[in-house]
């Protein structure tokens, strides 16, 4: 009886949602109506697998060549939205009206699922606090301790192109695969402060890296259902909760149990990176020295500046691990491409 009821609800609530994207879709008037935009691929998925696709990347720079600066593009069931990457107006988004344009719950709660209580996926005071701490970290200042590193990662690259010159003679180089796994490194030495990749010919990628790059294509087609779903389920269940049952769903769906999987490395990478500069501050400068980045990487900083931090100022544990995948994960997608 209590099952019957639970499906019920459960078809009620989709039932609705649906009408409710139908009126939002086609009869709703839209401030952005007047502008031009790509069509839908489909009703139901509209431009989402375009924008997040794993060849995405293309379809942004069509939009931003024959639209302009702002866009109308269709999101799941029919939701319209305002693309925007003009210079002017994602100032006024970002930095002078910040606290204006929220982003959706739902956005935030996909991105909390994934990568935590992160500075991506944090909204109001939080991420306030947040930003006030991580700001710092990026001064040139700090920034500039990092240059050894970067030399240190393009002087092994050089090192391995010239043994293979040296036992082949001349020949081509795949540089794209060589650039990334470069770009994945000086992000991991200067971001994390530990190395994921000799850049020798026999090593292979290191799996925290091949995580970051499939992550995005992975979890896409889950986002349609997402958009139903979660919002209901985040606001109505606990995290163990959730857990239980992605796990149960798990058994049937490889797509997620990958998934789940991916977040679940991440996670235990970024828990173990924490716990090992935690204990080198705990026991002194000498220790930081022995670090491979010294303690000058960007988490070590913030780590740095967290412990010396007043206690209204401190970032609790679960937000500085979740720091680690979030930049990370920002660096690798604004200057990596991947």
């Amino acid at each position: 009886m209590v099952t019957s009821t639970l499906v019920k609800a459960a078809l009620a609530y989709v039932f609705t949602i649906g009408l409710w994207r139908l009126y939002k879709a086609f009869l709703a008037k839209k401030p952005f109506d007047n502008l031009r935009g790509p069509k839908p691929q489909s009703w139901i998925t509209g431009n989402h697998l375009q924008i997040f696709g794993a060849r995405g990347w293309d379809f942004h720079r069509d939009i931003s060549a024959t639209y302009g600066g702002a866009v109308p593009v269709w999101n799941i069931l029919g939701a319209k939205q305002l693309y925007v990457f003009d210079p002017t107006a994602l100032n006024v988004v970002f930095l002078r009206d910040q606290d204006f344009y929220e982003r959706s719950p739902l956005l935030i709660g996909i991105g909390y699922l994934i990568l935590g209580n992160g500075l991506l996926n944090s909204s109001g005071e939080t991420h306030r606090r947040q930003r006030k701490m991580m700001t710092p970290v990026f001064s040139t200042a700090h920034l500039r301790h990092m240059v050894p590193f970067f030399y240190d990662v393009m002087n092994r690259l050089q090192a391995t192109f010239e043994k293979k010159l040296r036992r082949d003679g001349a020949q081509e180089f795949e540089m794209l695969q060589w650039m990334s796994r470069a770009a994945l490194e000086l992000i991991g030495r200067g971001g994390l402060g530990v190395s994921f990749d000799p850049l020798t010919e026999e090593a292979e990628m290191h799996t925290y890296s091949k995580i970051i790059k499939e992550l995005i294509p992975t979890i896409t087609p889950f986002q349609a259902i997402g958009y139903l779903i979660f919002p209901w389920g985040m606001q109505f269940s606990t995290p163990e909760f959730r857990r239980k049952v992605i796990d149960f769903i798990c058994m049937f769906w490889p797509r997620l149990k990958k998934s789940r999987d991916m977040i679940d490395l991440m996670y235990a990478t970024s828990t173990k990176i924490y716990d090992d500069k935690q204990k080198a501050i705990r026991e002194g400068d000498e220790a930081v020295a022995n670090q491979l980045s010294r303690g000058k990487d960007i988490m070590g900083i913030l780590l740095k500046n967290n412990h010396e931090a007043a206690p209204e100022d401190k970032l609790p544990e679960d937000e500085i691990i979740a720091q680690m995948s979030s930049v990370f994960i920002l660096l690798c997608y604004l200057f990596c491409r991947i």
